[in-house]
């Protein structure tokens, strides 16, 4: 939701007055991505102390991997968005276009059901960012490793830091 501000603002000018100003495009990508990420490790820190009902000890997990597969999911998804957000031309475009991507890359991610590590949902798999978050989050609630993990915590977090990097430098150049 924190997305639908850059067709706002666009909508109403005020992204155009950003974009003059002498800071970067990339300056102002990460200012919103670090916007979106404060409320997403608000919201992470009243949401994961209910862990302990889904039967997560919460002394087991590895906090220092959970919070960064964390932080590093919000700024790959979120880059992303703002990028989508950025080519569309209207909010209901832009919901369009989120049904269509963010609901099948989050059912082959790995979160809902397993996934094969051959066959065509292995190569879905492999190819969807989603699956690398779903797996470095896994990895973190299961103290370092995850037995359902699709990939290994080396591949997850790597992967995971590539595609942070990449979303917000793809969503720089679209604005």
């Amino acid at each position: 939701f924190a997305t639908m501000a850059v067709i706002e603002d666009r909508d109403h000018g005020f992204l155009q007055q950003v974009l003059v100003a002498p800071g970067s495009r990339t300056s102002m990508v990460l200012g919103k991505v670090l916007g979106v990420l404060f409320i997403a490790l608000v919201q992470f820190a009243l949401v994961v102390p209910a862990a302990t009902l889904a039967g997560y000890d919460l002394t087991a997990i590895a906090w220092p991997q959970l919070i960064a597969a964390f932080v590093l999911g919000v700024v790959t998804l979120t880059g992303l968005s703002f990028s989508l957000a950025w080519v569309s031309r209207t909010a209901s475009g832009y919901h369009a276009i989120m049904g269509v991507l963010l609901i099948p890359l989050w059912l082959v991610s790995g979160s809902v059901f397993p996934l094969p590590h051959d066959g065509f949902l292995g190569v879905i798999g492999y190819a969807d960012p989603m699956t690398y978050m779903v797996d470095a989050l896994r990895h973190g609630f299961e103290g370092g490793s995850a037995d359902l993990a699709f990939t290994s915590p080396v591949v997850s977090f790597l992967t995971l830091a590539a595609l942070a990097v990449a979303s917000v430098a793809l969503a720089a150049f679209v604005a």
